[in-house]
């Protein structure tokens, strides 16, 4: 399973036991997520460069395209699976 080799991962750095081994492992899933979001620009989250509104902030007056996934939800997701689910 994938999560079984990203444990072997961070099992090698030394980041599966130990003092702050968990925020550790978080700091590097949210690294990866802003890296992901920074050099990519996913479409969902981003047009013409710009990121997208957050559709629960859209004004009715706003003629923009809104997204259901805001850019900082890639550094959160990355967070959250490093660090809570590995």
């Amino acid at each position: 399973m994938a999560l079984d080799a990203a444990e072997r991962f961070f099992d090698g750095m030394g980041l599966m036991a130990g003092d702050y081994a968990v925020p550790k492992r978080m700091m590097i899933g949210a690294l990866l997520g802003a890296f992901v979001v920074t050099y990519f620009k996913p479409g969902l989250m981003f047009e013409s460069g710009q990121p997208r509104q957050w559709a629960l902030w859209k004004s009715p007056d706003d003629a923009s395209t809104p997204t259901a996934l805001p850019w900082w939800t890639a550094p959160l997701a990355g967070a959250a699976i490093t660090g809570v689910l590995i």
